[in-house]
């Protein structure tokens, strides 16, 4: 009975863990899981040529999004889609787009069973292509990206003898909502990627989470 005591202040003391330094970050997007990862099925704009600085350029393609795994560092990447078209009437000209992020992380089975983050938002794409404002001559893709949307959190498969607190149909959510600003070199490829420290494994040694932006033309 005492180890079972033990076992589930450990798995409130976790997630309450998780929560407190999610509320406490930047109010742009908080944390991003992958273990399992559903790509978001838009199909990708068809590119029409623009002239821009004397220059023929792409007039649409993606962004995507490659999150590193919260709980199983090394796993494979949680990959998802933003797919833009740009608009030829405006000066400069500018990029409109949307899609969705979804990525569920699950830790590896142990004592207080399966912790789980799911990760749901809507994202907004906008921005405006600079001629000449890049590297080497090249146009700028000055982005920004808004998410709009809730990490939640449970766990499954609680050990015998143990009160679920908080599960699949009782999870912990928070709602987050905000910007994410982003320059590329308006080129096929080009990235930018953002470090972050994990929310969830605030134990010495754990990895940072990795987001890697990736512009497709």
């Amino acid at each position: 009975m005492n180890d079972n005591k033990r076992r589930q202040k450990c798995i409130v003391a976790i997630i309450c863990l998780a929560l407190l330094l999610l509320a406490c970050g930047p109010s742009t997007v908080g944390v991003a899981p992958a273990g399992r990862s559903t790509p978001t099925p838009t199909p990708t704009p068809t590119p029409v040529g623009l002239i821009l600085g004397g220059n023929v350029i792409p007039g649409g393609g993606e962004i995507e999004l490659r999150i590193s795994d919260l709980m199983k560092p090394g796993s494979e990447d949680c990959v998802n889609h933003f797919p833009f078209v740009v608009n030829q009437d405006t000066d400069p000209l500018t990029i409109t787009g949307e899609g969705v992020l979804f990525c569920h992380f699950e830790s590896e089975p142990g004592e207080g069973g399966i912790h789980h983050a799911v990760m749901e938002y809507t994202v907004t794409v906008e921005g405006a292509i600079i001629p000449g404002a890049g590297s080497s001559g090249a146009a700028l893709l000055r982005a920004v990206l808004t998410f709009d949307g809730s990490l939640t959190q449970y766990v499954s498969d609680y050990p015998a003898g143990a009160v679920p607190l908080f599960t699949v149909d009782n999870p912990a959510v928070i709602q987050e909502s905000g910007p994410m600003p982003l320059d590329f070199d308006y080129v096929d490829g080009a990235t930018q990627s953002i470090t972050r420290a994990n929310p969830y494994l605030q134990v010495p040694g754990a990895p940072d989470v990795r987001w890697e932006f990736i512009l497709h033309l």
